[in-house]
């Protein structure tokens, strides 16, 4: 069966609107990331798709905010930049895990926040219990 050949006609593209985050829950995010002593970004699969990593990385760099991806999406942030923390969750990054604890402010994009990316690593129970993490109202 496995080695089997076979005509496959494939599916269609299925092309979507790809949603903005709405103007309140920027114009919070705007001042929650202005307060912030130490902001760190998570870059999830939705940055890559959006087409937002340079947006990602600039807004990183404005706020000298470390930058940790999703659980197998490291490429949501350029590996060679200076902010670049590494990937969360299951074998993860030590270091990005130590300094996503450190945050007061978490500012998560493109991510579901999905087991893989938040579960703790090393021992370290890295999820910061004080930081504000808010996607569109509600609490993360």
């Amino acid at each position: 069966m496995w080695t089997q050949v076979i005509d496959v006609e494939p599916p269609q593209v299925v092309r979507f609107e790809r949603p903005a985050g709405g103007a309140a829950a920027i114009v919070e995010a705007a001042k929650l990331l202005s307060a912030a002593r130490f902001p760190v970004i998570l870059n999830g699969a939705g940055v890559i798709l959006g087409g937002a990593i340079e947006a990602s990385q600039a807004l990183a760099e404005r706020l000298s905010a470390p930058v940790c991806c999703n659980y197998q999406h490291n490429d949501a942030f350029p590996g060679s930049h200076p902010l670049f923390a590494g990937p969360l969750g299951y074998n993860g990054s030590k270091a990005a895990m130590e300094l996503i604890a450190k945050a007061d402010v978490v500012l998560a994009l493109g991510t579901r926040l999905n087991p893989f990316s938040t579960l703790p690593g090393y021992g370290i129970d890295y999820w910061p219990k004080t930081a504000r993490a808010d996607s569109g109202g509600y609490q993360c």
